[in-house]
């Protein structure tokens, strides 16, 4: 400072050292400002939002969560669930402040699908059966590939399933979960037997004159043709069975079931002898 005419008066070292206080109070009073308008803007977000503020605390027992409404506590954050239902979880802190909520289970499918099999077509058939399989799943649904018809052992996404053999047949059904039901097809409508026969000769001692072969025929399986059989090589055939003979000779005989499957064989009737009936190899 100087004195001039009895005043006191500033230099610049004065004027230097001033300013620089003044600047660093300014300073300190803006960064205050600062802080403050930060603060109260996160307070503000926070109160808006479902965030929590990072406001240290005592932290979690080291037994934090009960799983029975209180009555036990453990260290373990996950529970296993053997059914569906609604369960009841509390968790605590070291001061024993206990925040509590539910959960729902809906997701857990032990019920295997509904499934059921049919033979298509229903009566007999000489060459292929279809086996078809309809099923639904209440649960997790039916798996991508779900249906099998070797009893589990290969899966297809194909409902339908032919087979040339008759036979019970072990099929199965399985849904995303991995529960399966098994069902066994019987499948009794493939028919490539041909017919059973027989036959009888009156008289059965033939001396003169006509004789009456009758030929005998069941089938196990469609039943005979309405007109089974055929005594010219199969170019007729006829509703009877019987055929009047003249004279001694050999005869082929036909006989047919509904689906063309034949038995057929020669025959050779002698007089004052028994009809002989000879199967070709």
């Amino acid at each position: 400072m100087k004195q001039i005419n009895g005043k006191l008066k500033p230099d610049n070292n004065f004027k230097w050292k001033f300013r620089k206080q003044l600047l660093a109070a300014c300073f300190f009073l803006l960064v205050c400002i600062t802080g403050i308008t930060a603060a109260a803007k996160g307070m503000t977000e926070n109160s808006g939002t479902n965030q929590t503020e990072k406001i240290p605390g005592c932290g979690l027992a080291d037994a934090a969560y009960s799983y029975d409404g209180g009555k036990t506590w453990t260290s373990d954050s996950f529970l296993e669930v053997a059914g569906n239902g609604t369960y009841e979880v509390m968790v605590r802190d070291r001061l024993g402040n206990i925040s509590s909520g539910s959960f729902r289970v809906d997701k857990i499918d032990r019920t295997a699908p509904a499934a059921e099999a049919v033979v298509h077509p229903e009566g007999f058939v000489k060459d292929k059966a279809v086996i078809i399989l309809s099923a639904s799943d209440d649960g997790s649904g039916l798996a991508g590939r779900p249906y099998s018809y070797d009893g589990g052992r290969t899966w297809t996404a194909d409902s339908m399933h032919e087979v040339e053999e008759n036979g019970d047949y072990q099929a199965a059904v399985r849904d995303a979960a991995g529960n399966i039901t098994r069902l066994t097809v019987p499948v009794k409508n493939i028919d490539r037997d041909p017919p059973e026969i027989s036959f009888s000769l009156t008289p059965e001692h033939w001396r003169s004159g006509s004789a009456v072969l009758t030929v005998h025929a069941v089938d196990q399986g469609c039943g005979l043709d309405a007109k089974a059989f055929s005594f010219d090589n199969g170019r007729t055939f006829q509703i009877s069975g019987r055929k009047v003979i003249q004279e001694p000779g050999e005869i082929k005989v036909l006989v047919r079931d509904a689906l063309g499957n034949f038995s057929h064989g020669y025959y050779r009737a002698v007089p004052l002898r028994k009809l002989e009936w000879t199967r070709p190899e």
